[in-house]
């Protein structure tokens, strides 16, 4: 059922985004992009981007790393705080945070194994975001913060 909700807020967040956007107003990725640069954020590309309860996560590129950037995206005023620690793209890895005042937590896992199907945090599947046939990002946002990578699986 949170799951079911959380799919219509974002869909609804999502329209009135673009609703909401004229054709003289920038675009949504546009002001993603500004935002970032006037952070001083590198970014080479950006893979895909997430809205979770008022909150834009961008996962970008940056010199062969992926990060996570968080953006508090409320209607009128997007506020940047702040990116993940990077994972090496080549190797893949993990971030789990529960920092940046966000109100959740979120466990990403970069594969580069194309064998790997699916992925779960604390029993539960997480999402694949598929970029490359090499490379996967799987979210999942835990109730409680995850510690460790001894709450993850892959197979």
């Amino acid at each position: 059922m949170r799951r079911i909700l959380a799919i219509c807020v974002g869909f609804i967040l999502i329209t009135m985004m673009v609703v909401a956007c004229s054709p003289k107003e920038m675009t949504w990725e546009e002001k993603t992009r500004q935002l970032m640069a006037k952070h001083n954020v590198e970014i080479d590309e950006i893979w895909h981007y997430e809205l979770k309860q008022n909150h834009l996560l961008v996962f970008y590129e940056w010199g062969g790393w992926l990060f996570v950037g968080f953006i508090d995206a409320q209607k009128d005023n997007w506020e940047w705080k702040g990116r993940t620690t990077p994972i090496d793209i080549e190797k893949g890895g993990y971030i789990f945070t529960n920092e940046y005042n966000v109100p959740f937590y979120i466990t990403v896992l970069l594969t580069t194994n194309e064998s790997v199907n699916e992925a779960k945090v604390k029993g539960n599947r997480a999402k694949l975001v598929q970029i490359h046939p090499e490379n996967k990002i799987w979210i999942a946002y835990p109730d409680e913060p995850v510690v460790n990578e001894r709450y993850f699986e892959i197979n």
